[in-house]
């Protein structure tokens, strides 16, 4: 499972929830499900859509014609949504908390699941058709997907740091043209 964000000059996120039957050898999957986060979105909630799409159509026609218990294997390259889902008592908002019921369920009936961290950009298969579909993700439409409160704030602090930079180099600017003097970076020096 992969989410993706693009870049602040052309906002867009995408998920993806690639299923694969573990009792095939072949890296191909089972299931492709692609969804759009909405453009607001952060590479987190990206990463928490596409654990809940995943699990959404994970839950009732994929397990239900099995009577082993399958143990259900969550692998992302997402360190903050495994310690979201890893740490229950730490969330504090409810759409995590609403993700979080869908594997407890799955566990209540006897089906184990594991979240692991896969790193991304290293040559792992599953991994790397994951982070292309993830990638084909982005393209899909983005209206009318409803705004997280992370996805907010994350574009608050965007636009914050944006209006910053400009008026960093509008005095950076008009400095140089009264001064003549170059521009140097901020140093933070802890000498006196």
């Amino acid at each position: 499972m992969d989410g993706q964000s693009s870049s602040p000059a052309e906002p867009a996120s995408g998920s993806v929830a690639l299923l694969y039957d573990y009792t095939t050898a072949n890296d191909a999957p089972v299931e492709v499900h692609r969804a759009a986060a909405g453009r607001l979105a952060c590479s987190y909630r990206a990463e928490c859509l596409a654990i809940e799409n995943g699990f959404g159509h994970l839950m009732p026609p994929c397990l239900g014609t099995s009577q082993s218990p399958t143990r259900i294997l969550v692998a992302t390259d997402s360190l903050s949504a495994i310690e979201a889902f890893r740490c229950p008592l730490a969330m504090r908002d409810r759409v995590t908390e609403a993700i979080l019921i869908m594997p407890l369920s799955l566990v209540k009936r006897g089906r184990p699941v594991e979240f692991i961290f896969s790193p991304s950009h290293c040559g792992i298969p599953r991994n790397e058709a994951t982070d292309e579909e993830a990638t084909i993700s982005i393209s899909l439409p983005q209206e009318g997907i409803p705004i997280w409160h992370v996805d907010f704030l994350t574009a608050v602090k965007r636009l914050c740091w944006k209006e910053f930079q400009e008026e960093a180099e509008g005095a950076y600017t008009a400095r140089q043209a009264f001064v003549g003097v170059a521009r140097t970076p901020f140093l933070i020096s802890s000498q006196k």
